[in-house]
């Protein structure tokens, strides 16, 4: 087209990426204009310098009706396809961890509303009950403006050790654990996408440019609470005689 706004989702990462063209054309008032086609100056070359967003979704067998993500206290549209949940040409910063500041208020549910890296129910402002001994269920969710997503990292670690004494499902977006410990868990994610940086050869946007990924990465604290059911078995020595 002919308008100054590109598509976030078009960048030379792209299958069949095509460079967009700029130039000339002009008409007057009087009904005068260029003749055929405009008049072409040159390539614009467009590269995606936008960040994946990543969340985690938790889900547990104790409270089955209940689904939790992290980062917690957004309104459900901040994830399902790519938001610019931050408003900036690279979508925030990094690295995530802790109170996230600069999310627009559009996707909070308070303008007030501290936005964190903890498990946060998906219909009130509640964060994880999670118990030991329940069998927990993550997922990351992982979107991006154009291009794929690669995950590098999903780890769920206690002092950097495999959490949970009992791992029996482990893939490369999902894992289910039964933590037999109340402790405070770190869940780290790191992710990528397959961005291409500027081209050597404007002409050649694809074949000339080298790998320019975005990255973002994010540690949630899990705080895993003892069982509120406490069984005590009582001995007790029977004396027959």
């Amino acid at each position: 087209n002919f308008y100054p706004y590109m598509d976030t989702d078009y960048a030379n990462c792209v299958t069949g990426y095509q460079n967009l063209k700029y130039g000339l054309y002009w008409q007057e008032p009087c009904g005068k204009k260029w003749s055929g086609d405009f008049c072409e100056s040159g390539e614009i070359v467009i590269i995606d310098n936008d960040r994946p967003n990543i969340f985690v979704k938790m889900k547990d067998l104790k409270y089955d009706d209940f689904e939790y993500v992290a980062p917690g206290r957004l309104k459900p549209e901040a994830w399902g396809e790519w938001k610019n949940l931050f408003g900036d040409v690279t979508n925030g910063p990094e690295s995530l961890s802790g109170v996230i500041g600069g999310i627009d208020n559009a996707y909070k549910y308070l303008a007030l509303d501290e936005v964190k890296t903890e498990f946060y129910r998906t219909d009130v402002d509640e964060t994880s009950k999670l118990e030991v001994d329940v069998p927990a269920f993550f997922e990351v969710l992982t979107f991006d403006n154009c291009g794929v997503v690669e995950i590098d990292e999903f780890s769920v670690l206690k002092d950097g050790e495999m959490a949970g004494s009992e791992e029996f499902f482990v893939t490369n977006a999902e894992q289910k654990h039964l933590f037999r410990e109340p402790d405070t868990y770190k869940i780290t994610v790191r992710v990528k996408d397959n961005a291409l940086g500027w081209p050597t050869d404007p002409t050649k946007p694809v074949a000339t440019a080298a790998n320019n990924k975005n990255k973002r990465d994010m540690e949630i604290d899990l705080e895993v609470l003892n069982t509120r059911l406490d069984v005590r078995i009582i001995e007790r020595q029977r004396d027959d005689n």
